[in-house]
């Protein structure tokens, strides 16, 4: 649309164990304009490949990323 809205715009992981589906981790996105003192801008690939990175720490089996822009 262009225009910043005053929506949460989050990254997430989801795990999938049959056929059920389910949120692993979440990290909300914050616009450059939004940030506070002390925040650092972190764009959405850059807090995708931190929740990956954590999840490996945690030995969880990725077999999949998927992603949608």
């Amino acid at each position: 649309m262009g225009k910043g809205y005053n929506g949460i715009v989050s990254v997430n992981a989801y795990g999938v164990y049959h056929n059920i589906t389910f949120p692993l981790m979440v990290k909300v996105f914050k616009q450059e304009g939004t940030l506070k003192e002390g925040d650092k801008y972190k764009t959405k690939i850059e807090l995708a490949s931190e929740i990956i990175t954590d999840l490996i720490e945690e030995n969880f089996n990725i077999e999949l990323v998927l992603a949608d822009s």
